[in-house]
């Protein structure tokens, strides 16, 4: 069988948990947008034989930094970047992008447009896999007890609050998998998956789980827990971590070394408490300000500030 691999990176959703006033996908980080740094990582694996990126419709991309013709720019003759619109939902989404991947192609991956700090070492690894088993995915053991619930309409189980929800039972974290992308399948099975998952109108957040239906095997292999998918507002700051790193094929990283400098003056009166790096000092006389004027606790803050470059201690708490 050919080795010749497609990605789909469904990227047409609105991300409203990430509170932004545009689709979280093309937020910028470090000068590029979510959904570049992804298609431009997914690019820089030789294996992969071209990209369809589902975006959103067109009046939703209106005045956003990257648009459908810089996404295809992204691509080569040899290798090209394809865009298609997306559906109402994410398996809507790969469904109309699986329209878009050449017949020929034998293998087809999907990856999250907002998931953009996988390695390549992962996703040959999932590749590896798929083509052991045609159907493979990644994921981790949850770190934290995993309940099910109970939801309880119109019953006041907590104060003030109408309707909840009680724990049903607790499930092994041995036999759960917190799934990530990407998800690796021969495109055959993949195809006749979404295929029957149109006709029998069976909704689906994973790929994978589509392909359970038919029966067929899917084998998982250890994910990456900096293998995020950028969703809430402080998940930003992981990705900007990651992606501000320069990343080596290896998976190791040349860290960025950053300084700042913090220095804070406040005048000794009467009737203060004398309070330095959080230690209440006894003293006759304190530093005076409008809050406890800890010029140790302040001078570190603003140290760490500058060194990320986020102002100072007034700009955050004036």
């Amino acid at each position: 069988m050919s080795d010749s691999l497609w990605v789909v990176i469904p990227a047409a959703g609105m991300g409203l948990r990430a509170n932004l006033p545009y689709p979280k996908q093309f937020a910028l980080v470090h000068g590029k947008s979510i959904l570049e740094w992804t298609v431009s990582r997914v690019l820089s694996i030789p294996e992969v034989s071209g990209v369809v990126v589902s975006l959103p419709a067109a009046e939703h991309m209106v005045g956003l930094p990257v648009g459908r013709t810089e996404i295809e720019a992204m691509g080569q003759a040899s290798r090209p970047v394809l865009t298609v619109t997306g559906g109402q939902t994410r398996q809507e989404s790969v469904g109309i992008a699986l329209g878009s991947v050449p017949r020929e192609a034998a293998w087809i991956g999907v990856h999250d447009g907002a998931r953009p700090c996988f390695t390549r070492e992962l996703f040959l690894q999932v590749f590896s896999s798929a083509k052991v088993f045609g159907a493979a995915i990644c994921g981790l053991t949850p770190s934290d007890t995993i309940k099910t619930k109970k939801v309880v309409p119109g019953q006041d189980v907590f104060p003030g609050s109408p309707g909840g929800s009680l724990v049903d039972t607790t499930l092994s974290r041995e036999t759960l998998i917190s799934v990530q992308t990407p998800q690796i399948f021969a495109a055959h099975v993949l195809r006749k998956a979404y295929q029957l998952a149109a006709q029998g109108r069976m909704p689906s957040t994973d790929d994978s789980q589509l392909v359970e239906r038919l029966g067929h095997a899917v084998v998982c292999v250890p994910g990456e827990r900096r293998n995020i998918k950028v969703t809430y507002p402080e998940d930003f700051v992981w990705a900007e971590c990651v992606l501000g790193d320069r990343e080596s094929d290896s998976g190791t990283y040349e860290v960025s070394t950053a300084t700042g400098l913090g220095f804070d003056v406040h005048r000794l009166v009467q009737g203060r408490k004398c309070i330095l790096g959080g230690v209440e000092i006894r003293s006759e006389k304190g530093l005076d300000g409008h809050s406890d004027a800890d010029v140790v606790a302040h001078s570190v803050m603003d140290a760490i500030l500058g060194g990320l470059a986020m102002g100072d201690i007034g700009l955050w708490f004036p």
